[in-house]
């Protein structure tokens, strides 16, 4: 199974080095490049395990553009929370988010809505 990451749950796995558990998870973890460049921006003790990840098995995929409607319901989210549910629509796999209100919106505001 494949997973997408926004930052977040990256960032509080490898803080609790637990960020293996992923791995275990799935077969792929996918990221968009928004939620790459916040990564390499992370300092931080975690960073270590996070560029391990990042070498080895986080894989970043481009993201295809949102029908306008998705758009619009995604504008109050951060370009890397908006670029990981637009990737996670496009194959589709769930994805793994770090708020409430991002979760709501990705599962209610996107449902049923084409590309």
């Amino acid at each position: 199974m494949i997973f997408v990451s926004n930052t977040g749950p990256i960032i509080g796995l490898a803080k609790i080095q637990r960020l293996a558990l992923l791995t275990g998870l799935s077969g792929a973890v996918y990221i968009p490049p928004e939620v790459h460049r916040e990564l390499l921006a992370k300092a931080g003790p975690e960073v270590q395990d996070i560029a391990a990840a990042l070498a080895h098995w986080i894989q970043i995929r481009p993201v295809a553009p949102l029908a306008p409607s998705a758009a619009a319901v995604l504008k109050v989210l951060d370009e890397g929370e908006r670029q990981a549910i637009a990737l996670a629509r496009s194959w589709p796999a769930p994805v793994l988010l770090e708020k409430g209100s991002v979760r709501i919106i990705a599962h209610c505001g996107l449902r049923g809505q084409a590309g």
